[in-house]
């Protein structure tokens, strides 16, 4: 799965989305988002070999190639002024992330269950004193007042002291979807083991986090290792939103008189053709059927949303471009052989080639020439 997920690195770096032009529904966000994810690996080898085939045009020039002066008019980038703020981490920053996503919940027995409260019990259900399929377990974990047994069950725990056992004599509703037992009365045995409380980093105790498997740590320890990793965030953040605001500027100021509309088309085939191999392999549908089922769009809107994209994706190029000759920044084919054969072997690749291969060459090399212009950058842009 590790394999050729480093493609969606590129695209997430130089490359708009669909969801980024606006008309994605979001009934079909959270699925077509997740398989793009899962879909890297066995989608993208047809979608690259696609992608790739506006180099045998008879006019097809590289971007490395091309007169850049003749396409872009740059801004006055070296006095380029943005706005990025920082994220600040505070100790009300670093309580709620210990709260939300370190501690756990620890158990209690010194208080009858309430509704709203989380219980571990063990039951047993019978029919006519003789226990029916699906109808015991051990340790489960139960809210009470979810819904999520039939009814009577959970209001018949309120009140039970951890450690008491109960039964309960309910009937399931005539619409059950078990036909054996649909309607018919049955008696639960619970018992109640103990109340599930969530921690607070406030007031947990040493013997509580103890019970939430967080090996040896203290209190202090916690707060060290989650304000540590807050910073670290927040450093990420920080750095990546610099770099979004310096191509946001370029993108925005630097003017680009023209774009050679093959490669526009080459970014098209290469979508086209990663989108229709998502569609085959993890939908069993046409490329028409997955974008208006899953992204809730026409083919039309589609095709012009693909257009936009990829005349933003080559402008970002030829920005980049630009910049680059300007400053005198370079990628050789030493550097792009050597960070191929790093990530070859990063991601499951037999070699530098197979990476380049599968990326794109051309892409690649554009994604290294912008990591080496935001850098520089970097250090001539005034961010306040």
């Amino acid at each position: 799965m590790k394999k050729k997920l480093f493609l969606m690195v590129l695209t997430g770096t130089m490359m708009l989305s669909l969801a980024a032009c606006g008309s994605k529904k979001e009934t079909g966000e959270e699925s077509t988002e997740t398989t793009t994810a899962e879909a890297t690996e066995g989608s993208t080898e047809k979608a690259t070999d696609t992608a790739i085939t506006g180099a045998d045009r008879e006019d097809y020039v590289a971007i490395v190639d091309l007169n850049t002066d003749d396409y872009v008019t740059l801004m006055d980038y070296k006095n380029m002024v943005i706005q990025v703020e920082k994220t600040e981490v505070t100790d009300e920053s670093i309580k709620k992330y210990i709260n939300q996503s370190v501690l756990g919940s620890y158990p209690i027995t010194d208080r009858e269950a309430a509704n709203g409260d989380t219980v571990t019990i063990d039951f047993t259900g019978k029919k006519d004193g003789e226990a029916f399929d699906g109808g015991s377990s051990e340790d489960y974990k139960l809210t009470l007042g979810s819904g999520a047994f039939i009814p009577g069950f959970e209001d018949g725990l309120v009140g039970v002291m951890p450690g008491e056992t109960v039964d309960l004599e309910l009937t399931f509703p005539e619409n059950y979807t078990s036909a054996d037992l649909a309607g018919q009365d049955v008696v639960f045995t619970v018992t109640v083991k103990n109340i599930l409380v969530q921690a607070d980093y406030d007031t947990v105790t040493e013997e509580q986090l103890a019970e939430m498997n967080l090996g040896d740590k203290t209190k202090e320890d916690i707060w060290k290792e989650a304000k540590a990793a807050l910073e670290e965030d927040a450093k990420t953040s920080y750095e990546a939103n610099i770099s979004s605001a310096i191509i946001n500027e370029l993108m925005e100021n630097c003017t680009v008189t023209s774009i050679p509309d093959y490669l526009v088309e080459e970014e098209v085939d290469y979508y086209n053709s990663y989108y229709e191999n998502i569609s085959q392999m993890y939908y069993g549908c046409d490329l028409d059927t997955f974008i208006t089922t899953y992204y809730g769009i026409t083919m039309d809107e589609y095709n012009e949303q693909i257009e936009t994209m990829a005349e933003e994706i080559v402008k970002e190029y030829l920005i980049f471009e630009a910049i680059a000759r300007e400053e005198g920044i370079e990628v050789t084919e030493e550097e792009l052989v050597a960070k191929a054969e790093k990530e070859a072997k990063e991601y499951g690749y037999d070699s530098a080639e197979a990476v380049l291969e599968a990326a794109g060459k051309n892409a690649y090399r554009m994604y290294e020439i912008q990591d080496k212009v935001l850098t520089a950058l970097k250090g001539m842009v005034t961010i306040q």
